[in-house]
């Protein structure tokens, strides 16, 4: 049986909380904490635990949603933030990854997948869906460039299973669905993207799938020889 999920969520729209909070309290894996209208009000609420998430709209309209995700973050480095509503035009989704956030959920996202993601980031995922990577790893890229040469050497010293493990990364799987695709444990999927980051000197999943983009020669996909 899966551990709850304790959720925050923090969103100033009262019509949109409330779908959200129902939505969230129907799914039996899923506590709701609370519900506040705001970061200052949210901060009674934080509890530094890794499986703590924290949902934060994209467009609040006091303290401003990035600032809000640095506030949690560094109040409660522990948890886990997904932000809601982003757009796939956005010139802010990278200082929200700066500010520490670990999720996104686009603005037209079904119930489904807001769930799905909530599961994935509580259970220590990153999610970063499709719809704005390209806006993501084109805002990185100009400050990437410089960490891409000085570990380019590091990317092709690494085993055939690690360079696997980073294409996957980079196309947007989870650590379940790289175990599943590479017939792996999540244990061992987990301590390959550890050993990723710290050869690497990287500290997340985003970080690791945008360096790869950035690098230009992603690694082999599975089941085809790594490059040289």
């Amino acid at each position: 049986m899966h551990q709850t999920i304790p959720v925050l969520v923090i969103d100033d729209n009262r019509v949109r909380r409330d779908v959200l909070v129902a939505l969230l309290e129907a799914t039996a894996d899923i506590r709701v904490v609370a519900a506040p209208d705001s970061a200052d009000a949210a901060m009674r609420h934080l509890q530094d635990d890794a499986r703590h998430v924290v949902l934060v709209a994209a467009d609040l309209a006091n303290s401003g949603s990035c600032q809000a995700v640095e506030r949690v973050r560094h109040a409660a480095p522990g948890v886990r933030v997904i932000v809601m509503g982003v757009h796939s035009s956005r010139d802010d989704i990278i200082g929200f990854v700066e500010a520490g956030a670990s999720g996104f959920v686009v603005a037209d996202a079904s119930g489904d997948e807001v769930v799905t993601t909530v599961r994935s980031v509580g259970q220590g995922d990153e999610v970063l869906p499709p719809a704005i990577a390209g806006s993501l790893f084109s805002h990185i890229s100009g400050h990437a460039s410089g960490h891409v040469a000085a570990h380019r050497g590091t990317v092709e010293q690494m085993t055939k299973r690690e360079r696997e493990v980073i294409h996957l990364i980079a196309t947007g799987l989870t650590n379940r669905e790289i175990a599943a695709r590479l017939n792996l444990s999540a244990h061992t999927v987990k301590s390959h993207v550890r050993n990723i980051m710290e050869k690497l000197a990287l500290h997340t999943r985003l970080q690791i799938a945008a360096f790869t983009h950035h690098a230009g020669d992603a690694p082999a996909e599975p089941g085809e020889p790594p490059a040289n």
